[in-house]
């Protein structure tokens, strides 16, 4: 039995009333009892459809079943945390439950989408997940995958799955379900202006107007006040998958705030149930789940190094191991939007300076170098990045 406090979901999942049914079920029962028992147990149900090729932890369950009950949910997990992963199972899995939804995946760079479609697809084409493959748009046996250069696209129970990129495509686009890959790497301006206009089109609006149209009726008779209409409450949802960045940055800001919401007591229970966080370290996630060769070479330097501390142990910190204050430079950075953008072409009248800095770490998750292009603006006495 999975339970959440009171302010944050008025949801009970149990299985009292299936330990009592017994005897001969009729079919509406047996069809309305599976139903329920599946959905209040989502780890026997992956199980099922995946013909056992996927058990859920214990975590994992309790994410997935805290995405379905709230409308704002925000995940800052280590690396190897299967946040990619549980977003595959989660995009399928609620479509099952919630027919004619569309669900879209997004980040900053279109290969995060493409990988939690490629994830959706080898899962479901798996030879014992015959269940799960039945519920998809098939083609020849396997999933159909529309795949166009900016645009993946699977269908499943009346609904879709659309991976996308963080551009212009994306603001003509709307959905019930956004979930955002790699959440910091999205500016905050992109945020408020695309993401969240993005889910405020309604996509109840024929069933909101049939019940207004019945309460008037019933006000005209007197059998209601105006007071007491129904108010139909939203399903549309976010889904932020993250790392942990510098406390400076709008992820922070935007954990903090959503953290707030919850705990705030002046708030109705209403607002306050609609919002998730969770925030998970290495070290709490399952010793199957995460390779500890990794992560001892990760910590090579240290468990106390910034990037360590962000990348593996789910730590907002204030500075970088760097040589520059990361903060000093995040200030002085042109913001998006603001002049000087891109230079293309470089003017061969000008000077400029190519710096280059190897990595010597032997971490996998490590780049293998960085380069950097700086104009040198002599009158000014200044360079340009």
């Amino acid at each position: 039995m999975i339970y959440f406090n009171d302010f944050t979901t008025d949801k009970l999942y149990s299985n009292d009333k299936f330990k009592v049914l017994e005897g001969y079920l009729s079919d509406k029962v047996a069809r309305e009892s599976l139903g329920e028992f599946l959905y209040n147990n989502l780890g026997v149900t992956v199980f099922l459809l995946t013909g056992g090729t996927i058990r859920l932890f214990p975590f994992q369950e309790i994410i997935l079943r805290s995405w379905f009950d709230h409308n704002f949910n925000l995940n800052v997990v280590s690396r190897g945390g299967s946040k990619s992963m549980m977003a595959s199972i989660f995009c399928w899995l609620y479509l099952i439950f919630n027919p004619g939804k569309k669900i879209v995946i997004t980040s900053n760079a279109f290969r995060s989408s493409r990988r939690i479609m490629s994830q959706i697809e080898r899962t479901a084409n798996n030879k014992k997940a015959t269940l799960l493959r039945n519920c998809f748009e098939l083609e020849f046996g396997k999933i159909k995958m529309r795949r166009a250069g900016d645009e993946w696209i699977m269908n499943i129970n009346e609904g879709s799955i659309t991976g996308l990129p963080l551009n212009e495509k994306i603001r003509g686009t709307r959905a019930d379900v956004l979930i955002c890959d790699e959440f910091l790497m999205i500016p905050e301006d992109i945020y408020k202006s695309v993401l969240v206009p993005f889910l405020a089109a309604k996509g109840n609006i024929t069933e909101q107007q049939r019940v207004q149209e019945v309460e008037d009726t019933l006000i005209m008779q007197g059998l209601i006040t105006e007071n007491e209409r129904l108010i139909l409450d939203t399903d549309k949802k976010i889904i932020g998958l993250t790392s942990a960045s510098y406390d400076f940055e709008f992820i922070y800001r935007l954990y903090n705030q959503w953290i707030g919401k919850i705990t705030d007591d002046r708030l109705t229970n209403e607002v306050r149930r609609k919002y998730f966080v969770s925030r998970l370290s290495y070290k709490s996630l399952p010793v199957e789940l995460i390779d500890k060769d990794i992560t001892d070479e990760a910590k090579d330097g240290g468990e106390d190094t910034a990037a360590f501390k962000r990348e593996f142990m789910a730590l907002f910190s204030s500075s970088s191991d760097g040589y520059f204050n990361i903060k000093k430079l995040h200030d002085y950075t042109v913001k998006n939007g603001d002049l000087p953008c891109i230079q293309l072409r470089g003017n061969p009248n000008s000077r400029y300076i190519l710096s280059i800095d190897p990595s010597f770490s032997s971490s996998k998750a490590s780049d293998n170098f960085q380069m950097m292009l700086h104009l040198l603006n002599d009158e000014e006495r200044t360079i340009t990045q």
